[in-house]
């Protein structure tokens, strides 16, 4: 019997190595972590860890088996890629990090610095991670265009689960993640 994958034992062993404190990373007890590296160019899985220190055979995978805040990874996936498809904004487009509130809200959006930066390109706002030219650039895409993309990506969100917030983080796994970028490396193409 011969079983083939897509799987790269370098790189699975260097990815556990990483996950679990064994090249300098400092981490914390009781932080669980997961990645996922794919293949851009065959959306093929080379590497996976489902959880830091895993003992159990049949454990939670988090890599797959979670979908968990993405954070700032979400913004080119649901605020500038579709800006990029949908309205063919430039990556030199002006965009705005000065005071904003959600829509229809009185709550602020922040960065970690409390500051704002006034006006940049959209290419140094994905840069430095601001949130609020982000959750503008999704304001001014729409939900449904921001959804659409990201199903054409295989993260399955409905344009009615998608917030302002959604701007700056979405609820997905790393799989679904690593799959989706390896589109931007690959042209476009979503495997």
């Amino acid at each position: 019997l011969k079983i083939y994958t897509a799987m790269n034992m370098k790189m699975q062993k260097r990815l556990y190595k990483v996950l679990n404190g064994g090249t300098g990373v400092p981490w914390q007890n009781g932080i669980q972590a997961a990645a996922t590296v794919a293949n851009p160019k065959n959306g093929r899985i080379l590497a996976q860890v489902g959880g830091r220190n895993v003992t159990t055979m049949f454990g939670l995978n988090r890599a797959v088996q979670t979908n968990r805040s993405s954070g700032s990874t979400a913004k080119p996936l649901v605020d500038y890629g579709p800006a990029i498809e949908y309205l063919n904004w430039p990556t030199y487009r002006t965009v705005q990090d000065t005071a904003y509130k959600y829509p229809g809200t009185n709550t602020s959006v922040h960065d970690f610095d409390d500051e704002y930066e006034g006006n940049m390109t959209m290419r140094k706002a994905i840069v430095v991670s601001r949130n609020i030219p982000a959750v503008r650039t999704l304001m001014d895409v729409g939900t449904t265009r921001s959804s659409e993309f990201l199903n054409k990506l295989g993260i399955a969100i409905k344009a009615s689960q998608l917030t302002a917030s959604s701007a700056i983080g979405i609820n997905v796994s790393t799989e679904q993640e690593a799959t989706a970028y390896s589109a931007f490396a690959n042209g476009g193409t979503y495997y």
